[in-house]
């Protein structure tokens, strides 16, 4: 059985046969979220100045269960040819900051994971975390286009951080909005990894997340909807950070941080996926001061 790099330069080589000649395709490696390298298609139309990544893992896990490689690259050629713009895209306009900034937004990372992005994005420590910035082509219920926001931008903006920073808070929570939803039986099965089974033992929890339910950790950084929900439930929360797309929020009955920390370990290092995971600590949420911490 071929490794992943020989397997994807048997697709890469298939799909310069199949669709070469219209699409530029380029096989390298991709640092992702918290140091993951993921082994990445950039393909892009001749025609346009803008393509699409289609990462490998996912269609290697597919051949080494038995799908034929001919079967793969038929797939992937089908879904550059929907996916890929045919056109020149207008990006003149990302050149100025009063044309981008009011669609800056924010999201959360882990700040020790992801120390080598860090070094070339502006960002701010927030806890054991790191507010990293991008710019929103556009946010619909089907996903979201953006463009990380790197040091090159911000020389050529002429901005700091602090403007940044700003922006962001404004936008974030104006156009992704937040959701609080009681967590579902068939979620809370989710918890019960290995030897702890918590069935029996689980307070109530409740998801916040985005609208989109894409990056939603961020909504943590939402003082308002924090607030809110600390007078519906009149109480201090816990927060659990869940992954980097949503968090939990576990009104305090007495239970310590460090309690949950080892069920945010467990689930960490055996449900998700690396790239997904935000933080292995739980926070706290006081209302007597609005603020978050470890």
């Amino acid at each position: 059985m071929k490794n992943i790099q020989e397997f994807g330069i048997d697709v890469w080589k298939g799909l310069l046969r199949e669709i070469g000649a219209e699409y530029q395709i380029i096989l390298q490696p991709v640092l992702k979220n918290n140091s993951v390298k993921l082994l990445c298609l950039c393909v892009k139309n001749v025609k346009s100045n803008m393509g699409v990544d289609i990462y490998l893992e996912e269609y290697y896990e597919d051949y080494k269960r038995g799908r034929e490689i001919t079967d793969i690259i038929k797939k992937i050629a089908g879904d550059c040819e929907v996916q890929c713009p045919k056109k020149e895209m207008e990006f003149s306009y990302f050149l100025t900051w009063s044309n981008v900034k009011n669609r800056v937004m924010y999201k959360l990372v882990n700040y020790e994971m992801n120390r080598k992005l860090l070094e070339n994005v502006p960002h701010v420590k927030y806890l054991d975390l790191a507010i990293v910035f991008y710019y929103s082509l556009e946010t619909d219920g089907s996903g979201m286009a953006t463009i990380q926001i790197n040091n090159y931008h911000m020389r050529l903006w002429k901005i700091g951080i602090d403007e940044l920073l700003n922006m962001a808070k404004e936008n974030t929570p104006k156009l992704l909005g937040a959701l609080v939803e009681p967590l579902d039986k068939i979620v809370e099965d989710l918890l019960c990894v290995g030897e702890i089974m918590m069935e029996d033992m689980l307070p109530p929890m409740y998801i916040m997340t985005n609208n989109t339910k894409l990056m939603g950790a961020a909504t943590m950084l939402y003082p308002e909807a924090l607030k809110t929900f600390a007078e519906e439930k009149k109480c201090d929360f816990h927060i659990l950070p869940s992954s980097i797309h949503e968090i939990l929020l576990i009104p305090a009955d007495g239970s310590c941080d460090e309690e949950w920390d080892e069920i945010i370990k467990v689930v960490n290092d055996t449900v998700l996926d690396k790239c997904e995971v935000l933080s292995d600590h739980a926070y706290y949420y006081s209302r007597a001061t609005n603020e978050v911490t470890m």
